[in-house]
């Protein structure tokens, strides 16, 4: 008698915790399945990160109920297959999309559809905008650029005008100023001149001709000085004292010799002398 007491209350014990049990595996297996269909729409609806957020949860709950509720693993891995199945859907669909609405694949219609525009021809207006702004402004600079190297190639060449002119007019004044050049050709003046010198007195001399010892030699300069005159631009008269010609009775006379050099031409134009 004792023992059907006793068996009594335990075997109802048993059977409460057995339907608590069974009603909490229900509850659970119905936000399951709620969780995942809620999952499976979001990634038929193009909403794959999202359906994957609502779809963690259940292998949260399957992870930490993993010893007593072994069902979770199936569930889990059914859920995750229809979410890979989905992504697949959602994937073809929207390609599908993308065509039907002029796009060439589903990135340019996501790309559109960032942009604000949810049709082809509208994107392609909104792009061919952006070209043509873009071409603009490439223009714009480039025209820039081409005024600027104008004006720079347009400075240069003034200023290049304004040298030019500059130097004809130093030019000028030098070719006539006997003193600006002889600084300039003092030296290739006084060698030429000194070079065709001994011909132009061979020809003046009735019997000889000499040089003082300062007009002889390596450093010996025939012609040292120059007329402070100049009688035609550019042309500058070398005068020596060195020069000397014999006379019938054996001596010789200093002569004053003059030597007419083209600075321009890089000439002797010739010699003259006087007694």
């Amino acid at each position: 008698m004792s023992d059907n007491n006793q068996s009594g209350p335990h075997s109802d014990i048993s059977r409460a915790k057995d339907l608590s049990r069974r009603v909490f595996k229900v509850v659970l297996y119905a936000i399951m399945a709620f969780i995942g269909l809620v999952a499976i729409a979001g990634v038929l609806g193009a909403e794959y990160a999202a359906g994957m957020v609502l779809a963690a949860p259940i292998g949260l709950a399957a992870l930490f109920f993993r010893h007593k509720l072994n069902a979770f693993y199936k569930t889990a891995a059914v859920v995750a297959m229809v979410l890979v199945v989905g992504l697949g859907v959602s994937t073809q669909n929207q390609t599908e999309k993308a065509y039907s609405l002029g796009f060439i694949s589903s990135d340019e219609m996501e790309e559109a559809a960032e942009a604000g525009f949810s049709d082809k021809a509208s994107y392609e207006k909104h792009l061919a905008n952006i070209a043509a702004t873009e071409k603009a402004k490439a223009d714009a600079a480039a025209a820039a650029a081409a005024n600027r190297a104008r004006a720079k190639a347009a400075a240069e060449a003034e200023k290049e005008r304004r040298e030019a002119e500059d130097e004809k007019r130093q030019l000028a004044a030098m070719l006539n100023d006997a003193k600006a050049l002889n600084e300039k050709y003092d030296f290739i003046a006084g060698s030429r001149c000194g070079s065709g010198a001994d011909d132009f007195l061979r020809s003046i001399a009735a019997h000889d001709f000499a040089w003082d010892d300062d007009a002889k030699g390596l450093f010996g300069r025939k012609f040292p000085d120059y007329l402070v005159r100049v009688d035609e631009p550019g042309v500058l008269t070398m005068v020596s004292d060195y020069a000397k010609l014999q006379n019938g009775f054996g001596a010789f006379t200093r002569i004053k010799l003059f030597c007419r050099y083209d600075t321009q031409a890089e000439k002797v134009l010739g010699y003259t002398f006087s007694q």
